[in-house]
């Protein structure tokens, strides 16, 4: 069995999957869309084109 290095934020990232699948691993990391950051969120829009859900409304609903 080989070793091998692990960054500290790797080690925090695994745990925090352990709580909702405790079998998961440091491949799990790999996974795309697992260590994303959520996007931030706007505490004021300029105009409804800002908001990203009415966005896809809009081009749904107009074709834009």
């Amino acid at each position: 069995m080989r070793a091998r290095q692990i960054s500290a934020q790797q080690i925090n990232k695994v745990e925090e999957l352990w709580k909702t699948n405790p079998d998961a691993t440091l491949e799990d990391l790999e996974k795309p869309g697992v260590d994303d950051e959520p996007q931030p969120v706007a505490l004021k829009y300029e105009d409804a084109y800002q908001v990203p859900c009415l966005v896809m409304v809009f081009k749904i609903r107009f074709d834009i």
